[in-house]
Order: C-alpha cells, then structure tokens, then sequence
C-alpha cells in the first residue's frame, strides 16, 4: 500500500473553493450562530440579522452556483426565505436543504448549509447554523473490504473536511446525519451519513489516548491505534465506520426498515455497543486487517473519549462508553487496582460476545416496538443507574466517575482547531 497524507488528496479545485468559503462566508455564520440560542432561534432578531442571514443567503447560493448545484442553492434560498418570513425568533427548518443533499463519488466534493446539531462539537453547542465542505476519499484497503462484505444499505461517506464553520471545525464532531438538521418532517430512512475522519487522528492521539494513558495500568497496553500514520489512521476509521454501519442491518430489528425506533435512547446505548462488537468479532475471526487497532481504537474511544463530554449524563456517546465499562467489570474483563484501570484483551472479547448473544436474543424476544424499547431499557439500566436529575439519562457511580478523573486537564485544553485543511 502506497504511504501517502490528506494533504495529498485534495484536489486543487476543491481546495480553491475551501478558500472562497473560508475568506467570505464561514466568517458570516460564524458570526450569526452566535447570535442564536442552542434551540436556532434568534430572540429580538434585529435588521441587522436578518441583513447578515440574506448575505449569507446571497453568498452561499453564489458558491452553489459555482460548484454545480442549483437544487442545493434553491433549496437554501427558499428555507431562508421562509425563515425570514416566520421570523428568526421562530424555529428554524431546513428540510429542503436536509434533502437536497446527497451522498458524492470518491474525490468529489460537497457543499452543506443549513442549521443543524452538530454532535460533541465545542460550545455553544445545540442547533445553529453551520457549513462544511468535504472531499470524499475511499480507501483502497476499504475498497478491498467492502468486496469482501458488501453492504446493500450503504449511505456513508468518509470525508476530508476542508471548510468549515465553527461547529465542525472546533472540538470534536465527527458525524452528520440527516436527522441532526432543524426541520419540520422526520426522515423515514437515511440516505446519507458523512464522517469526518480527517479530523480523526488528532482526536484519538491527543484525548482518547492521552486519558487512557492516564488511566490504564500499562499506558502502552491498547496504543497501537494510536501510533498509526495519519492516513493508516484514516483508513482503519473507515474500516470501523463501515462495518459498524454494515451490522446495524442485520438481526430482526434491522436499520433499514426501524431507523426512527433505533433513535429510541435506550435501545440506541445496546445497539452501538452490538454492532461495534460484532465488527471486532467478524475481524478477529475473518479476513479484515488491523483487528489490534481496531479494538484499541474502539476501547478508547468510547471508554476513555466519550466520557470526558461536557455533561456526560445526557450525552449518548458517553452512555455507551459508560455502560462497556461497567459491563466489562461486572464480567471480570475490567478491574480498578490502585486508583488505576486494568483490562484483558482476551476476557473482554469473551465477555463481548456473550453480551452480543444477550442483546440479539433481547431483539429476538421483543415481538413489539414497545418490547423492544421495555427490555432495552432494563438492560441498559443494569449499568446507567436512573438519575433523580431532571434531563438527565442517568447518574454516574463513583466508579464510574474515574473515566472523568482528568476531565479538568483536557477542558483547559483549547479545542483542537480544523478550520485548515490537513497537512503532513
């Protein structure tokens, strides 16, 4: 396999465009989402406002224009207008922009604008209005997996992010999905889910490996991922992105026919976990590289990462990373020694696949949608303890609470910053 970097990557065409859009608009949003709340709204909207948002408006239908994409530029021009007549004190709702954009072909770029949730980004946090520009890259060793298991429902797009508001390009958001958009009408089915994994490889070096070295009794135990090359990085992100995804259509709750049901909170924490460890398996077992990697980056990610959010009793990824660190202690898999984690590989694989066994038979026995979201919710609450906080999904346990022990090193942390493109 050819070594090469990001950087590499980018065609010069796209990277002309990030310029315009770093130079003329993401100045202007990122001026405006400041002035809205984490709902989208504007209270006591001024001319003033609304005078940024129609610049915004003209601007971004001009670059639409430039790139090729009139029905983009249309749709945004008329989820502007229609905002601007309801009021920016009234909720905003992008559904024609949600829809208008589409998934593109390897080394092809897309524009998206619109306001939308964008997941563990840097405060403020909620909906606002936000844009990115990505160039999408496959790579040949995800090629080559992909032929081996080919998925029938594949929406995904794995991205180099190259423009940006500060919602995508402050802290750590690495997803959009079409139900993060502001609008009236829920999605039946994805049609498309973009990862920012460009952004991955400084996100898992300088958080979820740093607090797992912190944390673990041997620090270089599960740091294989973590010494990967930028762009090995890049692609062993993709192989997880992409079989996870590919495992969420399978079992008799399959995401191609309950997408909205697996929103559900609860069912959601179960369902990460299943198809994360479902991945591992077929790896460790079949021909897909880079298992060690793969299990490290998974571990650190959602113990050692996800925890660390803001809030971490309403954020779902930090469930999820919660909930396997509880379970792989209650198996015997994970213990506390001294103020310090320990972890077997080999006993937390086992234990994984008997809670793989566990959650399918849940979804085999659970004859309703209500069954469905009853049990999962009794499983997950094994290990999320119900919380008497109003809003919040549950209440962290002292033992728990060691994944935040260094929390306050990484929040003085300045977020990391991708507002440029990736360098070598």
């Amino acid at each position: 396999m050819l070594e090469t970097n990001l950087e590499n990557l980018i065609r010069p065409a796209n990277a002309a465009t990030a310029d315009v859009l770093r130079d003329q608009v993401v100045p202007l949003i990122d001026a405006f989402r400041l002035r809205q709340t984490a709902l989208g709204v504007i209270p006591d909207p001024t001319d003033s406002d609304r005078e940024l948002l129609t610049r915004i408006r003209d601007q971004v239908v001009a670059v639409f224009g430039d790139i090729g994409r009139d029905v983009q530029a249309q749709a945004f021009a008329d989820d502007i207008a229609d905002w601007l007549d309801r009021g920016l004190d009234e909720k905003p709702y992008f559904d024609r922009s949600r829809d208008a954009f589409s998934r593109v072909g390897d080394g092809e770029a897309a524009l998206f604008v619109g306001v939308t949730r964008a997941t563990n980004s840097t405060t403020p946090s909620g909906v606002r209005l936000e844009l990115f520009f990505i160039q999408r890259h496959q790579s040949r060793l995800l090629a080559e997996v992909e032929s081996t298991y080919p998925h029938d429902h594949d929406v995904h797009m794995d991205v180099i992010l190259l423009a940006g508001s500060e919602g995508f390009t402050l802290g750590n958001c690495l997803v959009f999905f079409p139900e993060s958009v502001a609008a009236h009408r829920p999605i039946e089915r994805q049609s498309y889910a973009v990862f920012f994994f460009s952004k991955f490889f400084d996100i898992h070096r300088t958080i979820a490996a740093a607090n797992a070295g912190l944390l673990l009794d041997d620090p270089n135990r599960f740091s294989s991922s973590a010494r990967l090359d930028e762009y090995l990085c890049f692609q062993v992100r993709s192989l997880w992105g992409y079989l996870h995804d590919r495992a969420h259509f399978s079992g008799p709750w399959s995401m191609a026919d309950n997408a909205v049901l697996k929103m559900h909170w609860f069912i959601g924490v179960i369902e990460e976990i299943k198809v994360d460890v479902k991945l591992l398996l077929m790896a460790r077992e079949g021909d897909v590289p880079y298992f060690d990697e793969l299990f490290s980056m998974i571990l650190l990610e959602r113990v050692f990462r996800y925890p660390l959010e803001p809030h971490p009793e309403r954020n779902f990824d930090a469930g999820t990373g919660i909930f396997l660190f509880s379970y792989l202690q209650d198996r015997g898999a994970l213990e506390i020694r001294g103020g310090v984690i320990g972890i077997d590989q080999g006993g937390a694989v086992e234990a994984l696949r008997a809670l793989v066994v566990d959650i399918e038979a849940l979804e085999r026995d659970s004859l309703t949608p209500d069954e469905y979201r009853w049990n999962a919710t009794q499983m997950v609450r094994r290990y999320l303890v119900e919380s008497t906080v109003a809003g919040d999904k549950y209440a962290l346990t002292d033992e728990q609470r060691i994944l935040r022990r260094h929390v306050e090193h990484f929040d003085a942390v300045p977020p990391l910053d991708f507002s440029r493109t990736p360098s070598a």
